[in-house]
């Protein structure tokens, strides 16, 4: 930003002239301006401040008129209030084991956190940037407008309007777009999604799959979409998802599987992983299953 701009700005921040025309994010620095106009600005010396300026510059002929002075320390005093009201005006949710949550976004986007999972927005602050942050499962319907964040602890996920699915656990993340189209970064390294597609990133390296037959979104569907999914991450989905505890030591499998699980049906779930798999499950009491081969095959 040019000298000249700045100058500008502070007129327009004062009353004095109109926006620049050069200048992107008005919304941005109208906040400003809406909260330094609350701030009672510090009484200067401007005397004093014009013979300092004297002293350094010599006979140098100052043109800093003293309303920049003025300007300049709301300024200061207002982004500095903004960046701790950003700090401090942070909204969370968080579910157990067995239980969803469902979230509207100040622009109202719609989001439906899977169990076990954790999502943290600044609600006050969404006019600057419109990005959560992610720890777990969830299923975001996102509003039309600038773009959308999910931060999760493997990388980011971008888009401007769509419908997507985000699970960021142990070491992996997995991306399933279902409208619209997604990015997904990490160290300056992005993929682009589209509909029936979903990536994964693992150890820094993507895998994008194509051909997903995705019929039903999870925010109105009564199942869970489980895609390309390893053994080992299945049992502890469905461990998270119905709050149980499966024991599946013995199994070991390369297979990986992609299908629906009955939210409301534990039961159901298990025979349909047995069949799968051709295994057979015991019921050690309510909430504690073991898995065990199938003893015809």
């Amino acid at each position: 930003m040019t000298m000249k701009t700045t100058n500008t700005l502070a007129q327009w921040i004062d009353g004095q002239s109109d926006f620049p025309d050069d200048v992107a994010d008005r919304e941005v620095y109208e906040n400003i301006k809406h909260y330094s106009a609350q701030i009672e600005a510090p009484t200067l010396d401007k005397t004093k401040v014009f013979e300092n300026i004297k002293k350094v510059q010599g006979s140098k002929k100052s043109t800093i008129k003293p309303f920049v002075f003025k300007i300049a320390a709301i300024l200061v005093l207002a982004i500095g209030l903004l960046v701790l009201l950003k700090e401090f005006t942070v909204s969370s949710h968080k579910t157990l084991t067995a239980q969803t949550q469902s979230i509207q976004l100040p622009d109202q986007s719609e989001v439906l956190l899977q169990p076990g999972s954790s999502l943290s927005y600044n609600q006050y602050f969404w006019f600057l940037d419109r990005e959560v942050t992610l720890q777990g499962e969830a299923f975001f319907e996102v509003a039309k407008g600038k773009t959308f964040t999910v931060n999760t602890h493997h990388g980011k996920v971008k888009v401007l309007g769509t419908k997507f699915n985000v699970k960021s656990f142990n070491d992996e993340l997995h991306v399933v777009c279902y409208e619209g189209r997604v990015e997904v970064s990490q160290n300056n390294v992005s993929e682009v999604i589209t509909p029936n597609e979903f990536i994964v990133l693992s150890g820094g390296e993507f895998t994008i799959k194509d051909s997903i037959q995705l019929k039903e979104l999870p925010s109105t569907s009564g199942y869970y979409q489980i895609i390309n999914s390893n053994f080992d991450t299945l049992i502890k989905d469905v461990e998270r998802y119905y709050g149980v505890e499966i024991n599946s030591k013995q199994i070991k499998t390369d297979k990986n599987f992609t299908g629906k699980l009955p939210k409301s049906n534990i039961d159901k779930t298990l025979d349909i992983i047995s069949k799968t798999y051709q295994l057979q499950y015991k019921s050690i009491n309510e909430n504690n299953f073991i898995f065990v081969g199938d003893e015809g095959h």
